[in-house]
């Protein structure tokens, strides 16, 4: 029942969320100016290339050395890393926001361990945040 009910909120979310940037795309870019804009793109690709190229280093170590259960939190912070570029590259102060609590899930997961319980709540509070955080932003557009 329940998972039922976060799948409906889930798919209702999206189609909004799929509306309002299909209504105001333009809005995105976050600039006018081509060259501005070109500087933005590419920081977004040196970004998200620095994320993905961590989070891969960082599994690979982790499990190369025998060290698994630290996997989830260290995807979650390079995850929340991330967002600290963002918010200066695109001019969104609630990138810092969700940089901030994503860093929190993070270092929750890391004292609390790696028990279902633990990994489960690690993960609904990191789709939370950035839901939230999608939300928020379309939401400002």
């Amino acid at each position: 029942m329940i998972l039922a009910a976060i799948l409906i909120l889930s798919l209702l979310m999206t189609a909004w969320a799929v509306t309002r940037f299909s209504s105001r795309r333009r809005g995105f870019s976050g600039t006018s100016d081509r060259a501005a804009g070109n500087r933005v793109r590419k920081g977004f690709i040196v970004v998200n290339i620095v994320q993905w190229s961590s989070i891969g280093v960082a599994v690979l170590l982790l499990a190369l050395t025998n060290h698994p259960s630290w996997i989830l939190p260290c995807v979650i912070l390079v995850t929340g890393l991330h967002f600290f570029p963002l918010a200066h590259l695109f001019r969104y102060r609630g990138y810092t926001l969700t940089a901030a609590a994503l860093i929190v899930v993070a270092l929750l997961c890391m004292l609390f361990g790696s028990d279902g319980r633990s990994v489960g709540l690690s993960l609904l509070a990191t789709g939370a945040i950035l839901w939230a955080s999608a939300v928020a932003l379309l939401a400002a557009m």
